[in-house]
């Protein structure tokens, strides 16, 4: 009996700390989904240019980098796998055109075991605090200035509600493509 007792105190307490653990996470997701929300209408305006003016570039000439976005660590489910199956689709037949940019150590690990010669770089701790403007500057100045980066895509998890998301890509240019680019000229500046 006391056995018993004992047992259904314990499940109990398990039963407080888990509650406890639960309003700790939805405060944690409340807080990254409003900050969500108000960073989103920054990304969607770069993309809403390269979509109302699609840039032709001869990709045949250049390395092109893909730049697949996951996490370091944590229970992501599915998302990392799915990002890093999309982001091999985007490599043809022969992959040696193309050079990885893992953002986040799971696709690195993904990455590793077939196409370790394309990882050109690995980016790790972005999600360990609030990304700032100054730590996607350091990063873009890197990879600009550093590298023989011409064109590119993100490929990332778009966040949709609680329980889904869709991969999606986002193209990038040098900004000398973007500012010789014919597309251009239909702008006043």
């Amino acid at each position: 009996l006391k056995h018993i007792k004992d047992h259904i105190r314990a499940v109990s307490n398990i039963k407080k700390i888990t509650t406890s653990m639960k309003m700790v996470s939805a405060a944690k997701y409340l807080k990254a989904e409003k900050n969500l929300i108000n960073a989103r209408p920054l990304g969607l305006a770069a993309k809403h240019f390269y979509d109302l003016n699609p840039l032709t570039l001869d990709t045949k000439q250049i390395k092109i980098f893909i730049f697949p976005v996951t996490s370091d660590r944590g229970l992501c489910g599915s998302m990392p796998v799915r990002i890093c199956k999309y982001a091999r689709t985007l490599f043809p037949d022969d992959p040696n055109n193309y050079r990885l940019v893992c953002l986040g150590e799971k696709s690195r690990l993904h990455f590793l075991l077939d196409l370790k010669e394309q990882i050109y770089l690995v980016i790790n701790g972005l999600g360990h605090r609030i990304p700032t403007f100054l730590d996607a500057s350091a990063m873009a100045t890197y990879i600009l200035y550093e590298t023989d980066f011409i064109y590119g895509k993100i490929v990332y998890g778009h966040y949709t509600n609680v329980m889904g998301f869709e991969v999606r890509e986002l193209v990038l240019y040098t900004p000398t493509i973007v500012i010789n680019a014919r597309e251009l000229d239909k702008y006043d500046i």
